[in-house]
């Protein structure tokens, strides 16, 4: 047990093979330094306050008991973040279930890399992925296997004055055999506050759903390669008139509109593939 633990480095704690539970308060490396949380094979739980650093890794595969937090932060997926990394967030488990991880990008980053892999039976494992002001990319890999796992991420507005600004979502290297359960999707990218960069969103090869609830006159290419045997969803719900001149979709199968009030329109035009 530790109440905590700050360097203007690196910050590592190893407990691994721990015979009981594993409590620690908030971990936090300098913006330069990573933090690296080693719970495998852990036999109680594995209780930790927020972890935030440049290179963020928590390994609890093995460990038998759920991963909770403390400080006033829920391991429920709400937008508080438990997680703040700049550069990357690397998560393994093998056998844990009902975990929520909020995954926020630091301040100053400009590129996320995610890795979310579960080596055995983990099941029910959700995550939510915030970027900000700054970002540029996303990009989350790994392989969540069985179970009924999930994943969000939602874009801030990149508050850029370039008219080149523009951001990526890439979930095309994520795996899972599991499903989100009938009729919900394994992953929703929100791009609703994202109003004028252009976006690239690459979608897994499980049931993907894409959100959009305002105006962008950028180009917005959305892309999966799996036309077969998945049901992605671009979902157009807006409060005010949303037009897309330039959107791009390739192997999406429904296109969702859901107002009565006011004009939605995109370029038909540019839809591709399966649809």
């Amino acid at each position: 047990s530790t109440g905590g633990l700050t360097s203007a480095g690196n910050v590592t704690l190893d407990a691994a093979n721990a015979g009981s539970t594993i409590s620690a308060g908030n971990i936090t490396g300098a913006q330069t330094g990573d933090v690296t949380v080693t719970a495998t094979s852990a036999v109680g739980q594995v209780a930790l306050g927020t972890l935030t650093g440049d290179n963020v890794t928590l390994d609890v595969s093995g460990s038998t008991g759920a991963v909770t937090t403390l400080n006033s932060v829920s391991n429920a997926v709400n937008g508080t973040d438990e997680v703040t990394a700049k550069s990357s967030f690397t998560y393994t488990a093998s056998s844990l279930h009902n975990n929520g991880f909020d995954i926020g990008a630091s301040a100053d980053s400009t590129a996320l890399a995610v890795v979310l892999n579960a080596t055995g039976s983990s099941t029910n494992e959700t995550f939510r992925i915030d970027g900000n002001a700054k970002q540029e990319s996303i990009t989350v890999t790994g392989d969540l296997k069985g179970g009924t796992n999930s994943v969000t991420v939602v874009l801030a507005d990149n508050t850029g004055t370039d008219s080149a600004d523009k951001q990526l979502v890439d979930l095309s290297g994520l795996l899972m055999t599991s499903t989100a359960g009938d009729g919900t999707a394994e992953t929703t990218t929100s791009l609703t506050a994202e109003t004028d960069s252009a976006i690239t969103v690459k979608t897994t090869s499980k049931d993907d759903v894409i959100a959009i609830a305002a105006d962008n006159d950028k180009a917005i290419v959305i892309t999966d390669t799996n036309t077969s045997t998945d049901a992605d969803i671009f979902d157009m719900t807006g409060t005010a008139a949303i037009s897309l001149t330039k959107l791009t979709l390739s192997g999406i199968e429904t296109i969702t509109i859901d107002d009565t009030s006011n004009t939605i329109s995109i370029n038909a035009s540019a839809v591709s593939g399966q649809t």
